[in-house]
């Protein structure tokens, strides 16, 4: 799978001295096609960093439609933000391929970042650059409701990257609708949005 990339990410920041404590301090995980990686209101308590492959980030519509919201390929790292926010899982990630991932307990992520200032200033970077990524997407769609139609509330569920071949799954029902312990909050125009938070599932 490709797709263009124009932010600074993660993994690729990182010296090689910093991949290697960090590596110590996660487990790697290999996941199949479709493998569910988490689920919508849960807890958030690890991150994710994605060293090969794609997934696919996307949450659920009042009516139990499954929503495209963003794609994250290998340096993308998964799950930190919305933990800090929420305490729970913005969106549901599923992997669009075999996928090959770092898990990291957020707590140990935390000290990491405190412990490495090399590695903080590449997470903060890689931050900011996603979050300009998320403005200008979101830019992009007001424009072009604009000339076609009034914005939906909540957003319109537009991918953020899109990758050749990947079928649309916005009008797909899913189970997983039922599974909201702690829905995430609404975008309401103050901070990231919901569509920016769940970039960050």
């Amino acid at each position: 799978m490709t797709g263009p990339r124009h932010q600074a990410l993660f993994w690729a920041l990182l010296g090689g001295r910093e991949q290697a404590v960090l590596a110590t301090l996660g487990r790697p995980h290999r996941s199949a096609a479709g493998a569910t990686l988490c689920l919508e209101g849960e807890p958030s308590t690890h991150v994710f960093i994605l060293l090969s492959g794609w997934v696919k980030i996307v949450s659920v519509s009042g009516d139990g439609r499954e929503m495209l919201l963003a794609l994250r390929g290998p340096g993308d790292i998964i799950g930190e933000i919305a933990g800090e926010i929420t305490g729970y899982r913005t969106a549901t990630v599923r992997a669009a391929g075999t996928l090959q991932s770092l898990i990291v307990a957020a707590d140990r992520f935390e000290r990491f970042l405190d412990q490495h200032p090399a590695a903080a200033h590449a997470y903060r970077r890689a931050m900011a650059e996603r979050r300009r990524s998320a403005d200008e997407t979101q830019r992009g769609r007001a424009l072009t409701n604009g000339h076609r139609s009034p914005a939906v509330p909540g957003g319109t569920g537009q991918p953020d990257r899109l990758v050749p071949g990947d079928r649309d799954p916005r009008a797909q029902p899913v189970a997983v609708a039922r599974h909201h312990p702690h829905p995430a909050a609404p975008d309401r125009g103050i901070g990231p949005g919901r569509t920016a938070l769940a970039g960050w599932a």
